[in-house]
C-alpha cells in the first residue's frame, strides 16, 4: 500500500492480540480500510472515518493530529475465515448427499452489555457507538490487566462490580509503581498512601470527546502535581485540542501518571478532594472547563509524530 499510495499502515505497540493491529483505533471493533488524508495514516474505520471528517473542530487524525482533508476507502479482499471456510465445505457435503440433513445446534445466547444498561443511574445510557468501543476496552482491559499493573503500577477497572455501567471507571496509581525519587513518591511515603485514586467519567461523544478526569483522594493542595479544586486535572490530554480518539484508558492513565510524576506540590490530607458522588463530579468538570478555556492557545503541532506523544501539562 505504501508503494502504490504512500499510505502508512501503523500496528499498535506491545499487542498480543493480533485482530488489535487489524481493527479500527477509535472504535477498535471494525476492520480498518480507510486512509486519513494528507497525512495518509491507515488505522480507520469507514464510519469512523467519517464520524472524524464532518466533526468540526475534532477532525484530526487519531495518531498524527494532523488535520483531516480527505479520506481513501481502500476495500481489500482477505483469506476468509475459517469458520466461513468450514461452513462453506459443509454446504458442498450437504449438497453431495442431500439424505445427511444435519441437526440444529441449540446456542445459548452470549449476554452482552446493552445501551440500555450500560447508564450511570442518573441519565440515558450511552450511545451504541460509544458502547461498543468501551465493551471492546473491557475485553482488553480483562486480559492486560496483571500487565498493566505489572509494567505501568496501574489498576483500571469498572466502578460497577456487576460490570453493567461502563460510563464510569476508577483509575489507581499504585505507589509502588511511582518514582520514588519524584516529589509525588516522596509525598505518598510520607503520608503511607498506597495509590492515587481517580475518576474517569465517559461522556456520550467519547472516543470523539475525551472522559472526564478527576482525583478523589488523597487531597491535593491546589495546583499540586496538576490537581485543582474538587480534583480537577489541568492537562492538555484531557482536553479537545490534545485528546485523541486512538487513546484507550489504559494509554490515558499511563499518560497521567506519567504527568503527575513530573509536577511538584504538597498532599494536604489522606481524605478525598471533594464530594464522591455527582455533585463533586459537576464540580470537577466545571473547574475543568474552566483550566481548558483559559489555555485555548494550546496549539497542535504543524508536523507532530506519527505515534501520540505524552499530554502536556499547564498550570
Amino acid at each position: 500500500m505504501k508503494d502504490l499510495f504512500g499510505i502508512q499502515e501503523v500496528h499498535r505497540p506491545a499487542q498480543d492480540d493480533e485482530q488489535s493491529n487489524k481493527n479500527c483505533v477509535v472504535c477498535l471493533t471494525e476492520a480498518r480500510n480507510t486512509a486519513l488524508l494528507p497525512c495518509s495514516h491507515f488505522c480507520v474505520c469507514h464510519a469512523c472515518a467519517m464520524h472524524l471528517r464532518l466533526t468540526p473542530g475534532r477532525n484530526r487524525c487519531p495518531l498524527c493530529r494532523q488535520e483531516v482533508r480527505d479520506l481513501l476507502r481502500l476495500d481489500m479482499t482477505e483469506d476468509a475465515p475459517e469458520e466461513v471456510k468450514d461452513a462453506s465445505k459443509e454446504a458442498q457435503e450437504q449438497k453431495a448427499n442431500p439424505a445427511a440433513t444435519p441437526q440444529e445446534p441449540s446456542i445459548s445466547p452470549t449476554p452482552q452489555v446493552t445501551p440500555s444498561s450500560a447508564t450511570n443511574g442518573e441519565g440515558p445510557g450511552l450511545p451504541a457507538r460509544c458502547l461498543r468501543r468501551l465493551s471492546r476496552e473491557l475485553q482488553q482491559m480483562e486480559v492486560r490487566k496483571d500487565e498493566l499493573v505489572r509494567e505501568h503500577g496501574l489498576e483500571l477497572s469498572l466502578c460497577d462490580p456487576a460490570g453493567s455501567d461502563l460510563r464510569i471507571w476508577s483509575l489507581r496509581l499504585l505507589a509502588r509503581g511511582l518514582d520514588p525519587s519524584t516529589e509525588l513518591g516522596r509525598q505518598l511515603q510520607s503520608w503511607t498512601i498506597d495509590a492515587v485514586d481517580l475518576e474517569i467519567w465517559i461522556p456520550d461523544a467519547f472516543p470523539t470527546s475525551p472522559p472526564k478526569v478527576r482525583v478523589l483522594k488523597p487531597c491535593f493542595e491546589s495546583g499540586a502535581f496538576r490537581v485543582h479544586s474538587y480534583g480537577a486535572l489541568c492537562m492538555e490530554v484531557l482536553t479537545r485540542q490534545g485528546w485523541s480518539p486512538g487513546l484507550t484508558l489504559a494509554q490515558l492513565g499511563v499518560q497521567i501518571k506519567d504527568v503527575m510524576m513530573q509536577g511538584s506540590g504538597r498532599i494536604s490530607g489522606r481524605g478525598p478532594m471533594a464530594d464522591l458522588g455527582a455533585r463533586g463530579r459537576q464540580y470537577a468538570i466545571d473547574v475543568a472547563d474552566r483550566i481548558e478555556a483559559h489555555h485555548s492557545d494550546w496549539e497542535v503541532p504543524e508536523r507532530p509524530s506519527a505515534a501520540p506523544a505524552a499530554g502536556r501539562a499547564a498550570g
